[in-house]
């Protein structure tokens, strides 16, 4: 928390350190729990729709900036009419032996980038540069990571924003209101396309119709508690702590129930001892015994019937369900060599209870 605040406070005044969205995956998976990459950096922040996402950190820091130039420091434009006088001046035919600030190099020796603060704000003001300043290896220029389109759509909403606080005598909301503007636009929902790699990796049969179906889960998941979303995205992306997929040991352990299958996600939508534990809250239905219908990916047509009697809302639930039987086992069973049927059963139905509270 205290890094995000001091990163959005430094925004204020120069563009993101390259360093820091290097490693913002990595940093949202140890954040989040996840092991590594479950998702790319893309899906990550594509989560807006479910209530609780991250924020992209280069998003953070324009539109952090973009509240400093138009409402803190609006007067910012003198400075930098001096800054081009002195460029223009010092920009003539100069030995690289010149003194820095003769060569334009306008920023203190310890900075991670090539521009004063005012040129900065010129950036995002008109997109276009006009301070082009002669450095030791060449000209150089700091690229916008989105198209101009999307970037006048965001300082569109901005203004809109400052008009709408002005009229209706409230504080506004300027950073908030580009930064949602430029994630809706940058980072579009393409999870599914996500969950199709991984529902084939794990040789499940993948619809083409994916993203019909996908629409259709996600109205379901607008249905239940955030955190469930978050288990449920999880389990339809790999994110479970199996031993196949975090590594522990040269080899993949036994399924935690004893059935004798591998402790790997895609086995546990198919594990008949985790299946029985999670159908149990719905003993007066028809359980799916197909991973595509468990994991509420099937069609329409197929929820409802004789084979599967349950809803494509219960079926989110019953992922949700199986992903936190599995992790509450893996806990209470981990001091033990062997994993007993009896001992799981008792688990789980603990986590039955804490998720139908």
């Amino acid at each position: 928390m205290y890094a995000v605040s001091t990163l959005g406070y430094l925004a204020q005044f120069f563009p993101m350190s390259p360093l820091a969205l290097s490693r913002e995956a990595l940093a949202l998976h140890k954040l989040l729990r996840l092991p590594p990459n479950t998702f790319s950096r893309a899906d990550l922040l594509s989560l807006h729709w479910s209530g609780s996402s991250p924020k992209s950190l280069m998003l953070l820091g324009v539109s952090a900036a973009w509240r400093t130039l138009t409402h803190t420091v609006p007067d910012w434009h003198a400075a930098y009419d001096k800054l081009q006088q002195a460029a223009d001046a010092a920009c003539g035919s100069l030995p690289l032996s010149a003194p820095r600030w003769a060569l334009g190099e306008w920023f203190a020796p310890c900075w991670k980038h090539d521009q004063a603060i005012v040129q900065y704000y010129q950036e995002l003001t008109t997109s276009t540069p006009r301070v082009v300043l002669r450095r030791r290896n060449g000209l150089s220029r700091p690229l916008f990571p989105f198209s101009i389109r999307v970037w006048d759509n965001a300082r569109a909403e901005g203004r809109r924003e400052l008009r709408s606080a002005l009229r209706e005598a409230r504080p506004h909301k300027l950073q908030r209101v580009v930064g949602a503007s430029l994630m809706h636009a940058m980072f579009p929902d393409r999870l599914f396309l996500t969950i199709a790699r991984r529902l084939t990796k794990w040789q499940f049969t993948c619809s083409p119709a994916l993203d019909t179906r996908w629409a259709l889960v996600r109205e379901c998941l607008e249905q239940v508690r955030p955190a469930w979303r978050w288990a449920y995205t999880k389990s339809v992306c790999g994110g479970w702590t199996t031993s196949a997929r975090m590594h522990v040991s040269r080899h993949t352990r036994d399924c935690i129930f004893g059935c004798g299958g591998p402790d790997a996600i895609a086995h546990y939508f198919m594990c008949p001892r985790m299946r029985h534990h999670v159908a149990l809250s719905w003993m007066r239905l028809v359980f799916p015994s197909d991973p595509l219908l468990w994991l509420g990916l099937g069609a329409p047509t197929e929820y409802g019937t004789e084979d599967c009697e349950i809803t494509r809302l219960q079926a989110v639930e019953a992922t949700v369900l199986a992903f936190h039987i599995y992790h509450k086992s893996k806990d209470s069973l981990a001091v033990s060599a062997y994993h007993t049927y009896e001992s799981a059963t008792r688990v789980t139905g603990a986590a039955r209870l804490a998720l139908r509270a």
